[in-house]
């Protein structure tokens, strides 16, 4: 997928059993949209490097959780969240059944979310 360079919008929709996706995504520099975006199995956030992604203009991301009661899934949530951290060009930011319980510190810096039109977080 690393290859397909010049591609702006992945709609990923309905695909409540993939579990993963391909490593290569985290180079496709053109990429303006990304419906989803799964993290799981060791492939760590910061490979996305969405922070390096300038054209990256709506971004949607939701969470999947064993057990609201434990501390480590709200920790890990977070960790998720806080290496994710986006380019400031992002006009639009969904983010599903957020268990955390703060906000991150690129959604409060002011700069990383300076263009943001929509924010929607939800639990």
């Amino acid at each position: 997928m690393g290859k397909l360079v010049n591609l702006r919008h992945l709609e990923i929709d309905n695909t409540d059993k993939l579990e993963f996706l391909p490593q290569g995504i985290g180079r496709m520099r053109s990429l303006r949209s990304l419906s989803k975006f799964i993290v799981e199995g060791g492939y760590e956030a910061k490979e996305a490097e969405l922070k390096n992604d300038e054209y990256l203009r709506d971004l949607k991301l939701s969470f999947e959780w064993n057990d609201l009661s434990e501390t480590s899934e709200v920790e890990r949530i977070e960790g998720v969240l806080e290496g994710m951290e986006p380019q400031g060009n992002l006009n639009e930011l969904n983010i599903l059944s957020y268990i955390g319980s703060k906000f991150l510190r690129w959604m409060m810096s002011g700069t990383v979310l300076s263009n943001l039109r929509i924010l929607s977080v939800t639990e």
